[in-house]
């Protein structure tokens, strides 16, 4: 019984590396297990080890020379059976915590976030997940050291990513990696520590990005020719018109929101923390509602309400807004900046503000949570009272 390590490179690359496989041999049987991945430049091919400027040098140098110690006991020698010689060989790698397989966890949050309704945040843990398989094509929790996390960052930062982008790549990396250990009762290492040290962020508040009275007149106003751009305006209106909805709220809204001339929402980027609340569906919105209206039991709109078709949807949306507002040479307030999906929901807080509406009310018509000791207690608005400031934010006739 024989035991050996070697890098395989007639068998192609993934991603540009090779693989490292255990082999066992015995009276002309043989049984691989592929331990690794490796550049050709990160491998002594001398000795069949790691250079410590493998990525994974650490666990891989000390599963390779436990192995090769090993191979020398007389215990292993005396084996009959191949694949009895590999479990004894690499037994040690067949415990709990190594076979946890770090990117199905992963893609585990990712389910659970689409689950609830968190589109976004699963869309962006999404991109971070193909990341980091381009990174390390495979990856056990135990593999999540602080050498392999500060080679991701060095990798992001090689790619040309801000440094924002990496704090949002590590941020995520690390609440997967949090979750993980804790699901499983696995020691947390702390492999992100101080991580983020050497890529600071200047913290600054960006200004919103909202429309003038004038501007909505001007796309109440339009009649366009084309389908997506007519729908893209009409969505626009929509989500000002209900107290500045996020564009997820109007795509997937409900028959059940709708009720006696109100719509009862509880906003979908919140998920279980969210409140609802209600608004009136004055005559502007019903009209569009009414337009794009379908006959399917459960959605008012006819558009599919899966995450990637969803994905697909905003992205036409965001496009064919910012077309319509180039076409016609609309701007934004206040340095007129590129129009963006959230433009509406700005709008309609900007407005409610500039047009003396009390900031309670407002954060009632928007769906804020009231997080502060001096409002928690604060009774609810009347219906009245809420109606007639969501009209004076609205109203376009005589402004």
């Amino acid at each position: 019984m024989k035991a050996s390590v070697k890098m395989f490179t007639s068998d192609g690359t993934t991603s540009g590396m090779y693989p490292i496989k255990l082999i066992i041999t015995h009276r002309g049987k043989t049984v691989r297990k592929q331990i690794g991945l490796t550049d050709p430049n990160d491998w002594d091919i001398n000795n069949n080890l790691p250079l410590p400027t493998h990525p994974d040098y650490d666990n891989l140098y000390v599963r390779i020379v436990n192995s090769k110690a090993k191979s020398n006991t007389g215990k292993f020698r005396k084996m009959n059976d191949v694949s009895e010689g590999m479990s004894f060989i690499d037994h040690e790698h067949e415990s709990l915590e190594d076979r946890i397989d770090f990117y199905k966890f992963y893609q585990q949050r990712i389910d659970y976030y689409k689950s609830i309704n968190k589109d976004g945040t699963a869309h962006i843990y999404t991109y971070v997940l193909k990341d980091l398989q381009k990174f390390k094509p495979r990856l056990y929790l135990d593999q999540v050291t602080i050498r392999l996390v500060d080679d991701f960052k060095e990798y992001k930062k090689l790619s040309g990513a801000s440094n924002s982008g990496i704090q949002t790549y590590l941020a995520c990396f690390r609440s997967v990696y949090n979750k993980c250990c804790r699901a499983n009762e696995i020691i947390n290492k702390r492999p992100f520590e101080e991580c983020s040290k050497d890529i600071p962020v200047k913290s600054r508040r960006k200004k919103n990005v909202y429309l003038s009275r004038d501007t909505i007149k001007i796309l109440e106003g339009i009649e366009e020719e084309s389908e997506y751009h007519q729908r893209a305006i009409d969505i626009s209106l929509l989500q000002f018109y209900l107290g500045g909805l996020y564009v997820i709220d109007v795509y997937k809204l409900r028959k059940d929101q709708l009720y006696r001339g109100r719509a009862f929402i509880k906003r979908i980027k919140l998920a279980e923390k969210g409140e609802e609340f209600d608004v009136k569906i004055f005559p502007k919105a019903k009209k569009i509602i009414e337009k794009y209206s379908c006959d399917d039991p459960i959605y008012v709109f006819p558009w599919m309400n899966e995450e990637m078709l969803y994905r697909s949807f905003y992205d036409i949306h965001k496009n064919k807004l910012r077309e319509i507002f180039t076409k016609y040479n609309l701007e934004t307030l206040p340095k007129n900046e590129q129009v963006v999906t959230r433009s509406p929901r700005h709008t309609f807080a900007t407005l409610g503000k500039f047009s003396g509406v009390d900031v309670d009310i407002i954060r009632e018509l928007m769906g804020h949570e009231r997080n502060d000791m001096d409002t928690v207690y604060k009774d609810k608005f009347p219906q009245s009272v809420k109606d007639k400031a969501h009209w004076r934010i609205i109203d376009t006739s005589s402004k």
